[in-house]
């Protein structure tokens, strides 16, 4: 057969119901394989998000526990952006960062960063966000009600 011809589908192996070994599945069933999370580098810092717990709320305060060298981490806040804190998700609608208020549960309100990956969970963990619970939107039938208007 010629080169680039096409190969006739009767004689092609057939694919579906065999394995396909992966390229990569020895390294990872071996445990050979490096992951992100496996690299490291001189100076490299770990990165951690602190997110809304509720689905909608003012903030109040946020408080950092005692017991922790705070002094030692980089934390970021809205305040500390800056430029517009917005994302144009659909309308520079999303803030980077929550400042006043959350809008959606999981919404970031501060970043945390140190070298050390474990002491970082921990202080993640430190920090308490005081919020006051807003009415949230839920439904499609609450949104067309306009009870509540979240953006807009």
């Amino acid at each position: 057969m010629a080169a680039g011809a096409l190969i006739p589908l009767t004689s092609r192996p057939p694919l579906i119901g065999r394995a396909v070994p992966r390229k990569e599945g020895l390294e990872k069933v071996t445990g050979r394989a490096r992951y992100v999370d496996d690299l490291s580098f001189p100076g490299m810092l770990y990165g951690a998000t602190l997110r809304s717990s509720i689905a909608r709320g003012r903030i109040r305060a946020i408080h950092f526990s005692d017991g922790i060298p705070w002094n030692e981490f980089i934390i970021v806040t809205a305040k500390d952006i800056p430029c517009e804190n917005r994302i144009a998700l659909i309308l520079h609608d999303q803030p980077c960062l929550a400042a006043e208020t959350v809008n959606h549960p999981e919404e970031p309100i501060l970043l945390l960063a140190h070298a050390d990956r474990y002491l970082l969970e921990e202080a993640r963990r430190a920090v308490r966000v005081d919020m006051d619970a807003l009415p949230a939107v839920f439904t499609i039938e609450d949104s067309l009600a306009k009870k509540e208007i979240i953006w807009g």
